[in-house]
């Protein structure tokens, strides 16, 4: 092979590798506009609700829309909000309801998930599973008996009513005991030898290993108790206990409906839920990776 065959070939060989990259940098544009572009038709919705929250109510269905109105007046229109209706009655309500849920179910599926994965006693397996498939029945199908319970303890109209049930959930138990399986045995034997009582070794040594899966069970369990709409409307009647979801509706009323006010009360009620992702997001985003890699 001559020196003018080995220059061609090796000419070849880049002109290949640099229409390889082009069309992997092409590609990765594209990927990237329809990121964006899924991006931007996932935040439509916030920024048309802040568009009408700022708006008088008389604007708010003018067409052509206006997405930046010349009277931006979204604090005006939330402060009409307050003074109209109890709102922060309603977010004092929510933020208490969900910001109580989530630590009782983070003790409760800790405390059950510690059991399921430390202890053997008989029928573990068989009540880890029932566990498990309770999860696989629609809440709307127990709401009924649900609903008797709480009415014949006398829990309608208060807070216990909206926190007890949801204190424990099967995804929670589960997702604390594939965690805390992975805890050494030899932590807890040397904790048991210094002795160290249960609960001790359970609060000193399998929850601080196991940060990720409570990070993300907390997020889950409070933007779940925020979002919260079927189980207050059921059981809520007094609108002192409202919740902010149901504090919502008041806003529409028999004949006419304060879209702006609605929306700007809607806007704030996204806050909480968008600060503790923003907050939290890489320990949630660990928290569920781990998870999948520890089936």
């Amino acid at each position: 092979m001559n020196c003018a065959t080995i220059n061609h070939s090796a000419g070849t060989r880049k002109r290949g590798r640099g229409a390889r990259r082009i069309v992997a940098g092409v590609g990765w544009v594209i990927f990237y506009v329809l990121l964006a572009g899924v991006g931007v038709f996932m935040v439509m919705p916030l920024l048309w609700m802040v568009s009408i929250a700022s708006k008088p109510l008389n604007e708010v269905f003018v067409m052509p829309m206006q997405w930046i109105p010349d009277n931006f007046q979204l604090i005006q229109t939330i402060n009409s909000a307050l003074h109209r209706l109890p709102v922060t009655r309603f977010y004092a309500n929510s933020l208490f309801v969900a910001i109580v849920t989530t630590l009782g179910r983070l003790f409760f599926c800790s405390l059950a998930g510690y059991g399921f994965a430390k202890y053997d006693f008989p029928g573990r397996e068989t009540l880890f599973t029932g566990i498990l498939a309770i999860s696989m029945i629609p809440f709307i199908a127990t709401v009924i008996p649900l609903f008797i319970v709480v009415r014949d303890l006398g829990w309608m109209d208060s807070y216990t009513g909206m926190i007890v049930p949801a204190l424990v959930n099967p995804f929670g138990i589960f997702l604390m005991r594939q965690f805390i399986r992975e805890v050494p045995d030899e932590l807890i034997d040397a904790a048991r030898i210094d002795g160290s009582s249960e609960l001790a070794i359970y609060s000193r040594v399998a929850l601080p290993l196991i940060g990720p899966a409570l990070t993300t069970l907390a997020i889950i369990s409070f933007l779940a108790s925020w979002d919260s709409f079927l189980w207050p409307l059921i059981i809520i009647n007094r609108t002192e206990m409202y919740p902010l979801t149901l504090g919502l509706g008041k806003f529409m009323g028999e004949h006419i409906v304060v879209w702006n006010e609605l929306m700007g009360v809607a806007f704030i009620s996204t806050l909480p839920s968008l600060l503790v992702y923003i907050l939290f997001q890489r320990y949630f985003v660990k928290g569920i990776v781990l998870t999948g890699i520890k089936g």
